[in-house]
């Protein structure tokens, strides 16, 4: 559950009589997931006792009195750490709803404050600002019985969850005149709380870096001054003999004093944690640096403290590249805003690179948040489609996928002149996959391109995950020439508790003889043996499932195991089984086994993600979840606007993986965009949905708050083979990573249902090693689990293995097509590659130029025929052999004495030339062609030929033409004639939408619109509409059919959020003569 700093620093606390501080996170640990899982199943009374003496709730009292009284920083922080999570564990032990109401009504008064903000400022002081932001959460601020103490309640709950400027309007106008009437003990009383109320003020506006008036300052210098006058008012000693107590210090107020002393204890830590403190970069406009600090923290005031170790690396200066490895959730993103703004700073513009569409829509909506139009001038949009029409610019900030952007810097590097800075998320994902080698080629390559366009920006890698960042750092820094920092930081600011699902081994032993029973008697009945298990024996495959948790981050250790077992359920789940030679096998039946806990979870408040591993599995796990809940969700205004907007684009809801109703919701990559939005909207709501289940893919695309995060399985079918294979580590890691999200939920818990099922014998003793496996593999000792390598290593090592059709190979040989004209200056430098430099440093540099010379003499010898150098260009620049762009290019020119008048025509003669030309068909259509072959009704892994194109031209008309994907699966049905009762969600279409057209036929209109522009002398081109031509690509992939339509689509200030509403809004705007 603790990272290894945040365990250092529990552990650091002084260890008291009978208590040993080195224990506080495995004894932590095991109490929020037994109480977790106490919650999860219903039950409220939870024994806390570690041992008779120290009981929970005393050790929270013991260290937040030293807390309050030690002199000592590190001890008063460490302190706090151990208060501050144990009140948080008790505020969990919810014994009765008349204990909810006497604790929540607490707040501050005379003699004491409420355990929910003693919690909240003792995260505070020691710096876990995520932890704070949480526990403040449940500050009740309903009305005390003094005005001054309610004022005081929310003004301490804007501190600790960053709503400063919320603290200073309020102390606009919380002042009133006192009643003269009361007493002198309430006098006394009220003002102290109004001293406090001023320096909580002050200390606002220290942080915020803003100059307040007399009102607020009351004549305080700092808001030091102000808590010390409070705790030295607060104290006196009695002039009457006390006895025993005689020289004793009194205080009448302990809970002014109480609160004072916490306060006191962080507010110099909170200073030097400000957001707005950080000083301007070198040749930064300081204007817009201030503006954008005042922005940001109007929303997040604090640095973490692995922000601040970051910051004082001066990562964000110019001329500085840096390679940031940061847990998942640590912050990543703030401090890559950090160097975006220098770079904004110095008017210069940003690329920011994310792996998937998902992650690219996310980020894009993160940014603008963080850089708004109104505040910072500035356009952040992931449009790239725009950048090829009619001389687009650069935005201040563009989002994309590597891919494109290496396919913008390899057909325009003119228009990143003024870029200043290369974002790369998750850039871990530059190892080769085994499944997409050329994803990681074209991030290589992408890096070589804009080193080479703009050498001299700065770079900024982020990962959770890189195990060799130091390395890959040292190759920025040799290719850039300039510093590159290197900052690894394990430090979390929120944690998670994980385990893996099991099984007690005599209840799988009770059920599986149970089974084996009644499927003998089934086969004494049936005429033969029967080949599948009977039904009566499956309904017997039950066991209570329990948790195997690990108790901190070095939980395996050499001689002993931490770990620790807690029920999930109170009743037994569904597993399933399988007859086999020896009997019958149990499997773990992981997604009804998931639906069961989520369905509980989500019953009890936990909101849950579950990741299943395939997308039609994420559509009926979640309406089996739906039906356990049973209950209904209602739409926000924004979520029917949505909801609208996915009817108008399939055709009517009954199209939809969505039910509106339904409180768990899929999310996979079938899904249109508005579809996943408008699920990623339900469940952000506290009343929405409570369970959203996704694909293990898209897990880097989800950014959302959970309680619990389940993982359905760990292994997967194959696509091709249908095979079962392991999921990478980094995909388990990024799964369990949304449990728990900084600034919503610091504390989460992650349960990994294994494959095979496993199970523990009596006595709970040290766990099998598969067990034990199972577990190192969502808990190590840190996320750290991919190194990069350079995939163009293994192109050079196929190279010289003699693999010439390997299409990778091919891919690379052409990208390098520029290389026989432009030996000096080629669009990639292989040698100044990562494999290059690695080379170099294990002194192999003569074995990597031999192989370089031989990727040299390939391209040299396949592109020997072509002497036309913009092709050979246009090669390098999109991967494709330049013969078979000389055949487009003699295509294109014979098609000038008639060229296509319209979109629709150039979709019509595109597809004559790929149905005629076999490698053409072949080559640009391998990525899509499993997709083609399927919507076409045909074999899966045959070549895409020339009927199944036939058959898909339908529904690529139909989608330019704004219909929607219930006519366009007909359209393709009737093509392929298939008849079938149901177009069940629309598969044929989505496949066309999501995948075939972004992800082939895009990039094909767009090597023909550089081709007429670039390939085709310039008479040639007066005969051709040019505005068409730049328009070609966008518009299919947007779903236009015409120019001023795609246009329309990027100006219209309506209410349309798809396509087929802005069709209809077209329409509408030129029957009313908007629009000639």
């Amino acid at each position: 559950m603790f990272d290894s700093e945040t365990s250092k620093l529990l552990r650091s606390a002084p260890s008291l009589s009978g208590l040993d501080s080195n224990n506080f996170p495995l004894f932590f640990t095991r109490h929020y997931a037994e109480l977790s899982m106490a919650r999860l199943r219903g039950h409220h009374e939870v024994d806390a006792k570690t041992s008779e003496r120290w009981t929970i709730d005393k050790i929270a009292d013991a260290y937040e009195l030293i807390a309050s009284l030690d002199t000592n920083q590190q001890v008063r922080k460490a302190s706090a750490f151990v208060a501050a999570t144990a009140h948080q564990i008790l505020s969990r032990r919810i014994k009765s709803v008349e204990d909810i109401s006497l604790s929540m009504n607490i707040g501050i008064t005379q003699f004491g404050i409420s355990p929910s903000i003693s919690s909240a400022l003792l995260f505070m002081i020691s710096e876990q600002y995520a932890d704070a932001h949480e526990a403040a959460q449940s500050i009740n601020t309903v009305d005390e019985n003094i005005y001054e103490a309610r004022i005081l309640t929310e003004h301490v709950k804007d501190l600790c969850t960053g709503k400063l400027n919320s603290i200073l309007k309020r102390g606009e106008r919380w002042r009133i005149e006192r009643d003269r009437t009361t007493s002198l003990h309430t006098h006394a009383l009220k003002a102290l709380f109004e001293t406090l109320n001023s320096g909580v003020e002050i200390l606002s506006g220290e942080i915020l870096n803003k100059r307040l008036s007399q009102k607020f300052t009351q004549g305080f210098e700092s808001a030091q001054e102000a808590f010390k006058k409070v705790i030295r008012l607060t104290l006196f000693r009695p002039e009457i003999n006390l006895g025993v107590f005689s020289n004793s210090i009194v205080s009448s107020f302990p809970g002014p004093r109480h609160i004072a002393k916490l306060l006191l204890s962080l507010s110099g830590t909170l200073v030097h944690a400000a957001l707005a403190d950080i000083p301007p970069p070198e040749d930064a406009d300081k204007e817009f640096w201030s503006s954008w600090l005042d922005h940001r923290a109007n929303h997040f005031p604090y640095l973490w403290p692995n922000h601040k170790k970051a910051v004082e690396q001066g990562f964000y200066h110019p001329n500085i590249s840096a390679v940031l490895i940061l847990p998942t959730g640590a912050g990543k993103t703030t401090l890559s805003a950090l160097k975006i703004a220098s770079t904004l700073a110095r008017k210069k513009k940003v690329i920011f690179l994310a792996p998937t569409h998902a992650l690219v829509e996310q980020m894009t909506v993160d940014l603008q948040a963080m850089f708004p139009k109104e505040i910072c001038s500035t356009v952040v949009t992931s449009a790239y489609d725009n950048l090829f029409i009619m001389d687009s610019p650069l935005q201040e900030i563009e989002v994309m996928t590597p891919e494109r952007c290496l396919s913008m810097i390899s057909f325009a590097p003119e228009i990143f002149t003024d870029v200043g800075l290369l974002v790369f998320d998750e850039c871990h994902l530059l190892s080769p996959d085994r499944h997409n080698l050329r994803r990681s080629i074209d991030g290589m390559l992408c890096i070589l391109a804009f080193n080479r366009a703009v050498p001299d920006a700065d770079m900024l890698f982020l990962s959770a995950m890189l195990k060799n960042g130091e390395h890959f750092s040292k190759w920025i820094e040799s290719i850039t020439g300039r510093n590159t920092c290197y900052i690894d930081l394990l430090w979390k600011p929120s944690r998670q508790a994980r385990g893996v699902v099991v099984y007690e081994q005599r209840e799988l032993d009770k059920c599986r003889k149970s089974a084996t029973s009644v499927q003998s008697q089934a086969n004494q009945i049936a005429p033969k043996r029967l080949k599948e298990l009977c039904s009566k024996a499956k309904e017997l495959l039950i066991a209570r499932p329990i948790a195997l948790w690990g108790l901190q981050n070095n939980w395996l250790g050499n001689d002993k195991v931490d770990v620790s077992y807690t029920d999930i359920l109170d009743e037994p789940v569904p597993l399933s089984g399988k007859l086999s030679k020896w009997g019958i096998k149990l499997t773990p039946n992981a997604n009804q086994v998931s639906s069961k806990i989520a369905a509980s979870a989500a019953l009890h408040g936990l909101k849950t993600i579950v990741f299943v591993n395939a997308k039609k599995h994420a559509v009926s796990t979640a309406n089996n979840i739906s039906k356990l809940i049973n209950r209904k969700n209602t739409l926000t205004d924004v979520e029917l606007r949505l909801w609208e907007a996915v009817q108008a684009e399939l055709g009517g809801p009954e199209y939809s993986f969505l039910s509106p109703e339904n409180v768990a919701v899929p999310h996979n990559s079938a899904m249109l965009r508005q579809e996943r939005q408008l699920a990623e909207s339900m469940f952000r709501r506290t009343d929405g949905a409570d369970v959203i289940v996704a694909t293990t893919t898209l897990a880097q695309g989800l950014n959302l708050p959970a309680h619990l995060a389940i993982l359905a399985g760990d292994m997967r079918a194959n696509a091709k083979t249908g095979e079962r294979e392991k999921l990478a580590a980094h995909e388990i890691l990024n799964a369990a990573a949304r449990a728990g999200r900084a600034g919503h939920l610091a504390n989460g818990l992650v349960l990994l249902i294994p494959e095979p099922l496993l199970s523990f014998k009596d006595g709970k003793d040290r766990p099998p090693a598969d067990l034990i496996k199972k577990l190192e593999s969502i808990l190590p000792n840190d996320d750290k689990c991919l190194n990069i390598s350079d995939p163009l290593e293994i192109i050079l090592d196929k190279i010289s293995q003699a693999h010439w059709n390997n299409a990778d190979v091919i891919y690379t040989i052409n990208r390098m097509s520029d290389w026989t004209f432009e030996p000096s200056q080629p669009l990639f430098n292989i040698k100044k590659s990562f494999a290059g430099y690695c080379a170099a440093v294990q002194g192999l540099q003569q074995e990597f130029d031999r192989k370089v010379e031989l990727l040299s003499a390939a391209v040299e010898e396949r592109q020997e025929l072509i002497f036309d150098h913009k092709l050979l260009t246009l090669a390098s620049q999109s991967g494709i052999p330049a013969q078979l762009l000389a055949r487009l290019q003699m295509r294109l020119i014979d098609a000038l004495g008639s060229p296509p008048s319209s979109i629709h025509e150039w979709i019509q003669w595109l597809f004559e030339w790929l149905m005629s030309d076999n490698e053409a068909r072949t080559y640009l259509l391998a990525e899509v062609a499993r997709d083609i072959m399927t919507i076409s009704g045909q074999e899966k892994e045959a070549s895409v030929n020339p009927a199944a194109l036939k058959i898909i031209l339908p529904g690529v008309l139909g989608w330019t033409s704004g219909h929607p994907l219930c006519t366009i699966e007909q359209q393709i049905l009737s093509a392929a004639q298939i008849t079938t009762k149901s177009l069940g969600t629309c598969d044929r279409a989505r496949k066309l939408a999501n995948s075939i057209i972004p992800r082939g036929l895009t990039f094909i209109f767009g090597v023909v619109s550089q081709l007429v522009k670039n390939g085709l002398p310039s008479e040639a081109q007066n005969t051709l509409d040019l505005k068409m031509i730049e328009a070609l690509s966008p518009a299919i992939r947007q779903g236009y059919d015409s120019w001023e339509k795609l246009a329309f689509a990027s100006t219209d200030g309506s209410v349309a959020l798809s396509r087929v509403q802005t069709h209809a809004r077209w329409k509408e705007a030129k029957d009313m003569g908007l629009i000639d």
